[in-house]
């Protein structure tokens, strides 16, 4: 895994210049970058240089490709997959906020059982509709559990406009999106 750590700050891949690690799974990481041409805040999923598996490497291709396609609120978007230098990435749209995971050991942290029952609703339901849209482009979510769901940290004034209005229910629940499809 050395060639993987040494992506460092400052270095570029995909037309994306990187600032930190954000993550790291079983077969890629995933850093904080911003897009060069763009000019915005981006996620890179780089897949280990260990993963010698054609078929690990088609589907990352592939995973990438098919939700470039799509347009879903409740999906993350990709803007570029490829292959530089050796190492295979996907560039895509990076989501500050947290994981329903996350939201979730927060609350027990704070010695409630878990979400809100509305809130987890309002998850449920951008979840659902996330998946729909895969499903109609006959895509399967392959690891759908509560860290491949992001909440985002805030919303654009637009957005809180047209949101339904719950007193105590943040509204970016509403905005929730599907990550890592593990195709």
């Amino acid at each position: 895994d050395s060639g993987q750590e040494r992506m460092a700050k400052g270095q570029t891949i995909g037309g994306v210049r990187l600032i930190r690690r954000l993550g790291a799974g079983g077969f890629a990481r995933v850093y904080l970058g911003e897009h060069m041409t763009l000019k915005i805040q981006v996620a890179v999923k780089v897949l280990s240089p260990n993963t010698d598996s054609t078929t690990a490497v088609q589907r990352f291709i592939a995973e990438g490709n098919l939700l470039k396609k799509l347009q879903c609120p409740h999906i993350v978007h990709i803007y570029d997959v490829g292959e530089e230098n050796g190492k295979h990435f996907m560039v895509m749209e990076y989501i500050d906020g947290w994981s329903a995971e996350e939201l979730v050991n927060l609350t027990r942290q704070r010695g409630k059982v878990g979400l809100e029952q509305l809130s987890a609703i309002i998850v449920a339901e951008a979840t659902a509709k996330g998946l729909a849209a895969l499903h109609s482009a006959d895509i399967i979510h392959r690891d759908l559990k509560p860290a491949n769901i992001m909440i985002p940290k805030t919303i654009s004034a637009r957005a809180a406009a047209t949101t339904p209005q719950c007193p105590g229910i943040p509204q970016e629940l509403w905005f929730s999106k599907l990550i890592d499809l593990g195709v």
